[in-house]
């Protein structure tokens, strides 16, 4: 749930930015982020706002939490439910995950 009114939405793949959309304050969001290998994804409440091509393996130790990514940038906001998954989630999965939250 965001308290910052026009922050937006990033995923960041291997130095490759997603950057979309606008954050209202006092608003839950479902937010996704994909990676195949070859490609990122960002899912915003069930839609994708963006994708980019990266590539490379992604371990644990590469992934940036609490939506931090440098000293000028933090989340207002709180982070419920939170799920890391091994493989790449399909359009149905992440539909299905949206509807179970909602």
């Amino acid at each position: 749930r965001s308290n910052d009114d026009g922050a937006g939405f990033a995923w960041n793949v291997h130095g490759n930015d997603i950057r979309q959309g606008t954050v209202n304050s006092g608003q839950w969001y479902h937010i996704v982020g994909t990676y195949d290998g070859s490609t990122s994804r960002l899912y915003v409440d069930n839609n994708e706002l963006g994708s980019t091509s990266a590539s490379g393996d992604v371990s644990f130790s590469d992934l940036v939490f609490a939506g931090v990514m440098d000293l000028d940038s933090r989340l207002d906001g709180k982070i419920d439910e939170v799920r890391i998954y091994d493989r790449v989630l399909s359009t149905d999965e992440i539909q299905r995950l949206y509807r179970m939250g909602h």
